[in-house]
């Protein structure tokens, strides 16, 4: 009976060492600190991951204003628009003048014209040299050299017809160009959100006098926030990213919410003052309960899951 206990605690202590192998596996290099504790993190703020002010790109005045706060916005949604009667005229102006140009580069009216006089002169020339070289009295010498220049006059068409055909396919090529600019300026004057979310601020109303770059509106998205705290150093290293953290908020009614997240990025910089290190984890926020700004207690798991 006494061997078989002694087998069993033996046993029990294998496990057990080869439990806290497996622990050390999962971040070799790493302290004991690092790999196989639980570290709490008293105070923490919860921030926004997705924000962004969203800039006029062009100059004018805003003809009108799409959205409020608190509207809900959608990635491309235009939000404003910035007068483009202008840019439109512009754009239509350049369309009529591709149409032109491409009328020109596809009209062979003029070379056609051209190779059939060339021909005609060539085969003119071609029977008074027949005629000349059988009677040399029936054809003049001055009346030759006419009918050869008229010839080579006639070829001459064909080459100025050819180039301006090609001219007419450069144009329209210019044409195209100018036509993609205009548009890109009527593109411009729209105001459109780079992001889901929601307008948090409309600085401007319809009629104001805006400017490129300058700030018209403020999107955030809070279906995923960032929590940011600090440890001690002497636990900070890259052994803690992927780890599974637990958030836990007390609200406004004294109860407490928990929330999951994963450690996203531990900070290189350690202060020199307080010897600690900034850590940042990311929440899933989907359902919209937590808000940017609340403080709150974080503890990071002990092993990756990475």
């Amino acid at each position: 009976m006494d061997h078989t206990v002694t087998r069993i605690v033996q046993l029990k202590g294998r496990l057990a060492i080869a439990f806290v192998l497996l622990t050390l596996a999962n971040c070799p290099g790493f302290s004991r600190h690092a790999c196989g504790e639980e570290i709490a993190v008293e105070s923490v703020l919860i921030r926004l991951a997705d924000q962004v002010d969203v800039p006029a790109r062009a100059v004018g005045s805003l003809l009108r204003v799409d959205v409020h706060e608190g509207s809900v916005v959608a990635k491309g949604q235009t939000l404003a628009l910035i007068d483009d009667s202008e840019s439109q005229l512009e754009m239509a102006r350049s369309e009529r003048e591709v149409e032109i140009a491409k009328l020109e580069s596809e009209d062979e009216i003029k070379i056609k014209a051209a190779k059939n006089q060339f021909e005609h002169a060539s085969r003119q020339y071609q029977r008074l040299l027949r005629v000349k070289q059988a009677s040399n009295l029936s054809v003049s010498d001055s009346e030759l050299d006419q009918a050869h220049a008229e010839m080579e006059q006639a070829d001459f068409a064909v080459q100025q017809a050819d180039s301006e055909l090609k001219k007419a396919a450069v144009q329209l090529k210019l044409s195209l160009t100018k036509l993609e600019l205009a548009k890109r300026n009527v593109e411009i004057r729209k105001i459109v959100s780079p992001q889901d979310g929601m307008v948090v601020e409309s600085i401007h109303q319809a009629g104001e006098w805006v400017t490129p770059g300058e700030t018209i509106f403020r999107v955030v998205d809070t279906k995923r926030l960032r929590v940011d705290g600090f440890i001690d150093a002497h636990r900070a290293s890259d052994a803690l990213l992927g780890r599974q953290v637990q958030l836990d908020v007390i609200g406004w009614d004294r109860n407490k919410s928990r929330f999951n997240g994963t450690v996203v990025f531990v900070s290189p910089e350690n202060d020199p003052v307080t010897e600690q290190v900034k850590v940042t984890a990311e929440i899933d926020n989907q359902a919209g309960r937590l808000r940017p700004g609340l403080r709150a207690t974080m503890t990071i798991d002990a092993v990756s899951v990475r």
